[in-house]
């Protein structure tokens, strides 16, 4: 089948897409991105010196959506809230003979595309999600981090990675995913860490923590099960992944949960300006988006912590949520991912290439020894 393009993005002119749409333009790929409003699509790349194609894109219309799909050779989800998109756009692609990218991981999207693995194959197509800041970067540096730290220890004992950043979720559609989730009990399941190889159920008691990070001070973390990262508790006794978080957040999502109807617009509003007083009592710091990963082990007969960070400037996390996928997608045109069916970005890449790759935009992983 001819293709006009090469990549279509679902959503390429929101705070994500942009970034996405940008680097695969300057990467020599034809872009064409998708929306409700192709007038403000244009005035979007207009602006930002984009020069890719822009479409009326209505996703609950199959017909609009199909065409869509159809008219490249790779599907780039950037546009939520996954809640409600669902399997819908990765559905498309598969049957458009597309393959799909997507920022998220929706357990609902990796059940579905599981069940057309052999059609995958057989089609030469590949379904990856879990190519944006979490799950993504952060999974990609644990794994960077592993390698390395296996380099200066002699013996592993726990990698812990801590998350954060201080964006209000641009238009609100993580948010809405997050409200789904307190109503669905979706949040729980990931309120959990890896003990010997097996995953256990966090409590109050060791569920949340403090650690100090110099840049960040001493924040407050939840634990946040990251799924692609089990096979990590082969190597490890305990695996965790934490969540910055603070008790008016808490306190705000418990109320939201209780006092608003599931879905509801009124408790995603509530929900928003509960995430920006949180932003404004922490404009102190310098960073937006922050990443740590501290291994635990043995050197020579002494216990040793390393810690591995990216801590990136002021308005840069939703560029670097673009920007993964948007490499993702490069290197699967290009012949660099070979991998076919459906699964986590952070198993089907090698994770120094890839920050390599990062590193050339100024996002390197920055390394010390915590006393």
């Amino acid at each position: 089948m001819s293709r006009h393009y090469d990549v279509a993005i679902v959503g390429g002119y929101g705070e994500v897409g942009i970034h996405t749409a940008r680097y695969l333009e300057e990467q020599g790929h034809r872009v064409v991105v998708g929306g409700r409003s192709p007038a403000k699509g244009r005035d979007v790349m207009n602006r930002e010196r984009i020069d890719a194609a822009v479409t009326h894109l209505d996703l609950y219309d199959p017909n609009s959506l199909a065409a869509f799909c159809g008219s490249a050779k790779l599907v780039i989800n950037t546009a939520g809230p996954s809640s409600s998109i669902e399997d819908r756009i990765a559905q498309a692609a598969v049957d458009a003979g597309s393959h799909f990218i997507d920022v998220g991981i929706m357990e609902v999207l990796d059940k579905q595309m599981a069940e057309r693995e052999e059609e995958l194959k057989q089609k030469d197509l590949a379904c990856i999600y879990g190519t944006g800041l979490h799950p993504g970067l952060d999974d990609i540096i644990a794994q960077y981090a592993d390698i390395q730290a296996s380099k200066e220890l002699d013996e592993l004992d726990s990698l812990e990675v801590f998350f954060g950043d201080k964006s209000p979720w641009n238009g609100k559609g993580s948010l809405r995913d997050i409200v789904w989730g307190f109503h669905e009990g979706a949040l729980s399941m990931y309120f959990g860490f890896l003990k010997d190889g097996k995953y256990k159920q966090a409590n109050l008691f060791n569920g949340f923590k403090k650690v100090y990070f110099e840049e960040v001070s001493r924040l407050r973390w939840a634990l946040m099960y990251q799924p692609l990262l089990a096979h990590l508790g082969n190597r490890y006794t305990t695996v965790a992944s934490w969540g910055w978080y603070d008790f008016s957040i808490i306190l705000s999502s418990l109320w939201t949960k209780y006092r608003f109807k599931p879905g509801s617009d009124d408790g995603v509003d509530y929900m928003y300006r509960k995430i920006v007083e949180r932003n404004q009592a922490y404009e102190h710091l310098d960073t937006d988006t922050f990443l740590y990963v501290i291994v635990k082990g043995k050197k020579a007969g002494r216990h040793k912590e390393l810690e591995y960070r990216i801590v990136l400037p002021r308005n840069r996390g939703y560029w670097v949520v673009g920007i993964v996928p948007a490499i993702a997608a490069d290197w699967l045109l290009k012949g660099r991912i070979g991998f076919r069916g459906a699964g986590g970005l952070v198993k089907l890449v090698d994770p120094m290439d890839f920050m390599d790759e990062m590193a050339k935009f100024g996002v390197g992983v920055a390394f010390r020894e915590r006393v």
